[in-house]
């Protein structure tokens, strides 16, 4: 059980930090892959696809172990009618930004009814209430001013070169995720056990250490 929730707390870790991440970015990533800005909002109202497609795929694959084949199957296809019907209407209206709402709205629906099912019938815990909000919250404030602050201070620098834009983003999002990794250990959003279960546990350890180093 323990395993079940640990699994859906990283995920929504992982997958919010990047979302985010990408979020702030696009502009800059979106001129870099397609050399232009054109479409920008659309792909940043698509990038929740990411956190909300995360916990799709985690519930959903634990609900699978459990032989709920079945829910899961009926989950899926009710999420790409709702798709259709909502490319259909949006589409029509907002165009490229209604079908990145389209998918959005449709993820949130399998997310959101795996997560419920799974919450009846397997862990007995809403997952609102297996993340560390306070600790999630720094650290996604922490991020997010410290990449519009190099934006702003760096932005008259960066070319429209692709080469430098690359350097650019490299840059941001190293730095973006180190600020948002190092308030998640030091607000304790992961426990120890959490942290084995990751890559590189050896460099984790030692910035979690940084992250709650206190001066005497």
């Amino acid at each position: 059980m323990q395993i079940i929730k640990d699994s859906l707390t990283i995920s929504f870790y992982l997958a919010a930090g990047a979302t985010l991440g990408l979020i702030l970015i696009f502009p800059e990533a979106n001129l870099l892959l397609f050399e232009n800005k054109l479409g920008t909002v659309s792909l940043q109202v698509l990038m929740f696809s990411i956190l909300l497609g995360s916990i799709a795929i985690t519930s959903n694959a634990v609900l699978q172990s459990y032989g709920y084949f079945k829910q899961i199957t009926l989950y899926i296809i009710g999420m790409f009618v709702i798709k259709y019907l909502l490319n259909y209407i949006l589409v029509a209206k907002l165009g490229m930004i209604g079908s990145s709402f389209a998918t959005v709205i449709s993820l949130l629906f399998l997310s959101g009814l795996s997560l419920l099912f799974l919450k009846n019938k397997i862990t007995k815990q809403s997952f609102l209430k297996m993340i560390n909000w306070r600790a999630f919250i720094y650290a996604a404030l922490s991020m997010s001013v410290s990449l519009l602050m190099f934006k702003y201070l760096l932005g008259d620098f960066v070319s429209e070169w692709r080469i430098v834009l690359f350097i650019y983003i490299i840059i941001v999002i190293s730095v973006g995720a180190m600020i948002y990794l190092l308030l998640l250990l030091r607000f304790n959003a992961l426990s120890q056990r959490q942290l084995n279960t990751l890559p590189f546990t050896r460099t984790i350890f030692k910035l979690e250490k940084i992250a709650k180093y206190k001066r005497r």
